[in-house]
């Protein structure tokens, strides 16, 4: 009799031991969803920022072309030939910045696994730096081009040109500023997501 109880508690205890452990798992499962949607939701909030901010640049250099274009040739006294070699690279960006942002959609965030998404991401960020070191060498060799061939300036065209090289220097910093933000969040979220997968 003594041994059949002894048995009873201990099936009562391996059971309760089960159930805990059950418990356990189920707990961590509700966890790792909850951890899952809030490292999706704070992934889509930063990618958006990032998105809005490249196309409202594109289409706000896409808007302002005509102005250039006439204060180029009319202000500073550029010859037509970079002036249009440099509204063809503001639409050459624009397309690019727009295809760039539609490559990541609101949906991978909600649908796709998250090695796709860091792969993704990766695949985001090695275009924005290699556009980066394109677009500064074209730009600087550009500018060379377009004040070597200007006509004759007169007083007027000079203060011009200064207004304009002081503008083009404070819009690379400024461009410059956004890229570093710009590649700081895709770092921090691929690392987010490194961290993410490991501990799975």
């Amino acid at each position: 009799m003594e041994t059949m109880n002894q048995e009873q508690n201990n099936m009562q205890e391996l059971e309760s031991l089960r159930q805990e452990v059950r418990t356990f798992k189920e707990r961590m499962n509700q966890q790792q969803i909850v951890n899952d949607r809030l490292l999706r939701s704070s992934m889509k909030s930063r990618v958006s920022w990032i998105k809005q901010t490249n196309g409202w640049i594109s289409a706000f250099g896409l808007l302002l072309m005509p102005v250039v274009a006439f204060i180029a040739h009319y202000g500073l006294g550029m010859q037509w030939a970079p002036v249009v070699v440099l509204c063809l690279a503001l639409v050459l960006e624009a397309i690019f910045n727009f295809w760039q942002i539609h490559s990541i959609s609101a949906s991978m965030f909600a649908t796709s696994d998250l090695l796709t998404v860091r792969r993704q991401m990766l695949t985001f960020k090695r275009r924005e730096q290699l556009q980066m070191l394109i677009e500064v060498p074209l730009l600087i060799l550009w500018g060379f081009w377009a004040f070597l061939t200007a006509d004759s300036r007169d007083d007027f065209q000079g203060v011009m040109s200064s207004g304009a090289v002081i503008g083009g220097c404070i819009g690379l910093v400024v461009a410059f500023v956004l890229f570093f933000f710009e590649i700081r969040t895709l770092n921090k979220t691929v690392h987010e997501l490194d961290e993410f997968t490991n501990n799975e």
